[in-house]
């Protein structure tokens, strides 16, 4: 269907990278907190084997918590397919520029994202335009990357200002970060936005993750580079580099590697769903099913 709107990874140090705000910890908390982790750990699947492969050469991979999977292709649509593979729904508008992301953290509430044009078109869950914002009327012209709140609401990076946004549906700015590039004593730009459990991580692969709270303050920055985009499960950082997914806690500060027997060489994008595993590469999209 059509649909249209009208109106690798290393841990390096960070440069003038901010101290880490940590409290002290006691002994009971720390064992507990490597408990959480660990028992996360092993609940993930060690091996994966791959069910299908989708012939579809794309840019750009996400997932929803209905492990449902969305491809940016070369033909500047979004295509939405199930854990078969099989086709579930297309968007396609070329008004606004080259699509730059997707966000599925709510599949009935998704963003696409047009950086070219800082314009943001919100669907429903057959890829149906629900909500256009315009960020430049409200005189945000640089916008460098956008994600979804918990309410619903949108974040978004205004590069001019080096801070950190969220709007409402109405265009009313209900929250804001103080200038990052002030905080950090260094130029960032964002390229992916992504809240969960109450927190706001903002990554710039030369600078590292940056994690705000839900009201836009600054808190912490984990100094990891080279990532494009990533995923929050259970209390970890989960991103994919050399054939390996790299699981960092970001309460300890443990960091696990899973090996990965992919088929696919080079892959730029994926995405862990339970037991399923999406990923983007030359030969297309591969879905894996954990044993």
């Amino acid at each position: 269907m059509q649909n249209s709107t009208d109106n690798n990874c290393t841990f390096a140090s960070l440069s003038k990278k901010p101290k880490w705000r940590l409290k002290s910890l006691s002994w009971v908390g720390v064992a507990l907190g490597l408990l959480i982790f660990f028992a996360a750990f092993i609940a993930m699947p060690k091996q994966y084997r791959l069910v299908h492969t989708v012939p579809v050469k794309g840019s750009y991979l996400t997932s929803d918590h209905l492990m449902q999977a969305y491809v940016i292709d070369e033909n500047n649509q979004v295509l939405k397919y199930d854990t078969t593979g099989q086709l579930i729904g297309r968007f396609d508008e070329n008004r606004y520029g080259p699509l730059t992301s997707v966000d599925a953290t709510s599949p009935f509430n998704t963003l696409m994202f047009f950086r070219e044009f800082a314009t943001i078109v919100a669907v429903d869950n057959q890829l149906n335009a629900r909500i256009l914002y315009r960020l430049p009327s409200l005189g945000f012209n640089e916008v460098s990357a956008v994600g979804l709140s918990h309410d619903n609401y949108i974040w978004f990076f205004d590069t001019e200002e080096s801070k950190l946004k969220k709007i409402t549906s109405k265009y009313e700015i209900v929250n804001e970060s103080l200038p990052v590039n002030q905080l950090l004593e260094t130029e960032v730009e964002p390229t992916f936005i992504l809240e969960q459990d109450r927190k706001v991580f903002v990554n710039d692969p030369e600078v590292g993750i940056l994690v705000f709270d839900i009201y836009g303050n600054y808190y912490n920055s984990f100094p990891i580079t080279g990532v494009e985009t990533f995923q929050v499960i259970n209390k970890n950082l989960v991103y994919y580099m050399d054939g390996e997914l790299h699981l960092f806690d970001f309460t300890s500060f443990e960091v696990k590697s899973l090996p990965m027997p992919l088929e696919e060489e080079t892959v730029s994008h994926f995405q862990l769903n339970k037991d399923i595993l999406f990923v983007l590469g030359e030969q297309g999209m591969q879905v894996y099913r954990g044993k």
